[in-house]
């Protein structure tokens, strides 16, 4: 939820343009640092003891790798002053951190349709991320997505 509320000012200030971005800079880092680094390495290693067998440990470690993957290259793409494709990779990341909330909310649904837990897990360790990811990946080509890139600038570290 941390990591949701970071992003949230982070999108905030691209929004309501670039007044400090002093503190986008700084609440960036945490973001990666605090967020990312130490959740994905976090994740990582509890993905290998996840309910559901071989599915879910291998849903669980591609989510965590995927997270610590985009949250990098966000990184490497700033660092080039590349805010286009830092912007991009931000969005990739944070539809990894609405993981978290999209298997609560998958959770809820496959109970109150009466599933048995043993049997919708291993699915679940999928569905709580990828579709997020495809969303995210369906925006950047969509043509009204365009928009969201427009006015692109590069800024001094």
């Amino acid at each position: 939820m941390r990591g949701a509320f970071r992003w949230c000012r982070q999108f905030l200030l691209r929004l309501f343009g670039q007044q400090n971005i002093a503190l986008h800079r700084w609440s960036g880092r945490v973001y990666l640092v605090a967020g990312v680094l130490s959740g994905g390495i976090s994740g990582l290693y509890m993905a290998q003891f996840a309910f559901g067998g071989f599915v879910s440990r291998a849903g669980f470690s591609l989510l965590a790798l995927c997270w610590l993957f985009t949250g990098l290259m966000a990184y490497l793409a700033i660092r080039r002053r590349d805010i286009k494709n830092h912007r991009s990779w931000m969005v990739r990341n944070f539809s990894l951190t609405l993981a978290a909330v999209t298997l609560r909310i998958y959770l809820g649904l496959f109970f109150a349709v009466g599933m048995k837990f043993e049997d919708f897990y291993p699915l679940l360790s999928w569905l709580c991320w990828v579709p997020n990811l495809l969303l995210a990946e369906w925006l950047f080509n969509s043509r009204r997505h365009n928009a969201f890139n427009a006015g692109t600038q590069k800024h001094s570290a």
